[in-house]
């Protein structure tokens, strides 16, 4: 299926919903400009295929948010979102663009060009276990290979492959 069928595919109203609360968290958090679009749009498309209902046994809705996930976030904003209301569209996409940027913040101490590697790796294999995968090799990529389990390293590889798809469709409106 070509990249352009995929979008095609995704309720319109969902991807409003995305591009309103990324606005709205920009707005609430001026000067902050993470996630962006592509960032936020490529991470739901891994995660969930943009099915508002996607269930893995260990996290829901768009974003895919983890129950410890969603209890971190709601003791950072001081809410008390249950994890059912994570099916609901737009409760689960204030969580996920809140997520992303919990997770930018814990790697802001990583260089730029490599921090982004650091954050999907948290989202998708949790962030205690990249911690540990940082104190047994402190930005030593080539490592990631070898200590990675394949499927963070699978995710990684669709994340680029959305991510790259989204950037050329965001660039070419």
């Amino acid at each position: 299926m070509k990249f352009e069928e995929y979008v095609n595919k995704i309720p319109k109203e969902l991807i409003k919903a995305a591009e309103t609360q990324l606005l709205s968290f920009f707005l609430e958090f001026t000067g902050v400009r993470f996630p962006t679009r592509t960032i936020l749009f490529s991470t739901i498309s891994v995660e969930s295929s943009w099915n508002p209902k996607a269930d893995s046994g260990f996290a829901r809705g768009l974003g895919q948010i983890s129950d410890s996930m969603r209890q971190t976030i709601n003791k950072i904003y001081g809410t008390n979102y249950s994890y059912d209301d994570l099916f609901d569209p737009a409760i689960n996409l204030w969580f996920t663009v809140r997520a992303l940027r919990y997770l930018d913040r814990q790697f802001m101490d990583v260089p730029e060009q490599i921090r982004l590697i650091y954050i999907l790796l948290a989202y998708n294999y949790g962030i205690e276990n990249v911690r540990r995968w940082l104190i047994n090799s402190p930005t030593n990529l080539p490592k990631i290979s070898a200590t990675i389990p394949q499927e963070s390293k699978d995710y990684l590889i669709r994340f680029g492959w959305f991510y790259f798809n989204w950037h050329r469709l965001n660039t070419e409106k």
